[in-house]
């Protein structure tokens, strides 16, 4: 869908317009090399760079982290709980001993 408004603008010029085929060239020019050129080299210079894979791996450290906080906090929570509160003391326990071992 890029450049399409681009291309439909320049085709849509009327054929009278002085430098309407060089308007289109140099649109359809513009389109190819934004589109193609650097849609296809994106990975490759990724790839060079070598920054992808640290910013996935920083990623994948900070979903941890945040997995090891929820866990925490519901932990915490339970341990609030009061044991009348409406939950059963089989079902807390059960809980208490799942996120023990997470």
């Amino acid at each position: 869908m890029r450049g399409v408004m681009t291309i439909a603008i320049a085709l849509a010029l009327p054929d009278a317009m002085p430098g309407r085929s060089l308007i289109v060239v140099a649109a359809f020019t513009t389109v190819m090399v934004t589109v193609v050129l650097q849609g296809t080299s994106l990975g490759w210079i990724i790839s060079l760079l070598g920054s992808g894979a640290r910013s996935e791996q920083a990623a994948l450290m900070t979903r941890a982290e945040i997995m090891a906080q929820i866990t925490e906090a519901q932990r915490l929570a339970a341990e609030r709980l009061e044991p009348d509160a409406g939950v059963s003391p089989a079902l807390l326990d059960q809980f208490m001993q799942r996120a023990r071992h997470a």
